[in-house]
């Protein structure tokens, strides 16, 4: 005789196999996520291309329609300095908005000899978030600039245009636009070829400049740099509206202190009212994070990015490249360099310099 069912089959996990198989779930996630988030940053990363190369068509459409290059800041007068919050006009950023389909955009803006960007007319146009502008692995584009004088609410942006190498002063900007001779022994217009990327800031009534200014070719200049979004609401850089040196173009960026993408050097950026992003956060914070700047005026900047070992430049040819951190930098600094009455040495221009001025006739390829 045969009994069934004597014995009751077993069903589910004993509580050993179910650690178990946990375990090896957990496993499994603890190696597949970092390749996800690997995967998400390649493709920001690649977007981020994608939008700067966007940004240097625009300019280079614009210069195509109008003759010359969308200056950096365009004053009333070029006795006023683009160093301080008060004085935002014009912006290259505004004038190349109808070359990135953005025509309504540009339109809405008002700006004259007596309308500033800061004033409340721009509160609207001045707040949009353009995903162009915006590199999508810098988090920061998130948190809006508020500032104390010029309002609140600005968008941010990571596309800087590549300006010139000196401090952006009246008599130095008069100087460079040829208005008037230099004085203190800085004879800038002598030297201006070894001051300029793209631009100098500009008056309706000074000449502009154009892509044919680039002597040393479009393929061995930079247009456009990346810049890194401030670390607090109070942090001015990387402010796609905002026409002051580190908001969103560069200046003083390849001679003076920093020589190189990402330089943590302290101090390398000069930004207006960063020393209430200090009293915030602590000195340590931005130092940490490789963003410190000194507490004066806006006359100095860093090509920076959130990527690891470099950042994004834009080529005059609208060409993106990528550039270590560590590309070759020469030993000339700006005290040693604006007053001189003779170009310098081929030896003293490092790559990075060649690369930033564009009428030196000192090309150099990127690596």
């Amino acid at each position: 005789m045969i009994f069934r069912g004597s014995r009751k089959e077993r069903v589910g996990f004993t509580l050993v196999e179910l650690l178990v198989v946990i375990a090896i779930i957990g496993t499994l996630v603890a190696l597949l996520l970092p390749a996800i988030q690997s995967a998400r940053e390649a493709a920001r990363r690649s977007q981020c291309m994608v939008n700067l190369k966007n940004v240097a068509l625009a300019v280079v459409h614009f210069n195509d329609a109008k003759g010359h290059l969308p200056p950096p800041v365009t004053l009333p007068d070029l006795a006023m300095e683009p160093l301080y919050p008060q004085r935002l006009f014009g912006s290259w950023a505004v004038d190349v908005l109808p070359y990135l389909e953005q025509q309504a955009l540009f339109d809405s803006f008002t700006i004259n000899a007596t309308t500033r960007l800061s004033d409340a007319v721009n509160a609207v146009p001045r707040s949009t978030p353009l995903a162009v502008m915006r590199c999508p692995s810098d988090a920061g584009f998130n948190e809006p600039f508020e500032g104390t004088i010029e309002g609140t609410n600005w968008a941010r942006g990571n596309y800087g245009l590549n300006g010139f190498q000196f401090w952006p002063n009246s008599d130095l900007n008069r100087q460079a636009a040829g208005v008037r001779a230099g004085s203190g022994g800085n004879d800038l217009p002598t030297m201006i070829d070894f001051n300029v990327g793209m631009g100098i800031v500009s008056s309706p009534a000074t000449t502009k400049w154009s892509l044919r200014r680039i002597s040393d070719g479009t393929t061995n200049t930079i247009m456009l740099g990346e810049m890194r979004v401030g670390l607090h609401r109070f942090d001015r850089r990387g402010v796609w509206a905002m026409g002051m040196c580190g908001s969103n173009f560069h200046c003083r960026h390849a001679w003076n202190g920093a020589t190189q993408p990402n330089d943590c050097k302290t101090g390398v950026d000069d930004t207006y009212g960063i020393q209430a992003v200090k009293d915030e956060l602590g000195a340590a914070t931005l130092i940490n994070e490789c963003m410190d700047a000194a507490s004066v005026d806006s006359g100095q900047s860093v090509i920076r990015s959130v990527h690891v070992g470099g950042a994004f430049v834009a080529l005059a040819d609208a060409s993106v490249r990528f550039v270590t951190d560590f590309v070759d930098s020469g030993p000339i600094v700006y005290e040693a360099f604006v007053g001189r009455t003779a170009p310098p040495s081929p030896s003293s221009l490092g790559v990075w310099q060649r690369l930033n001025i564009s009428a030196d006739g000192m090309t150099f390829e990127v690596p």
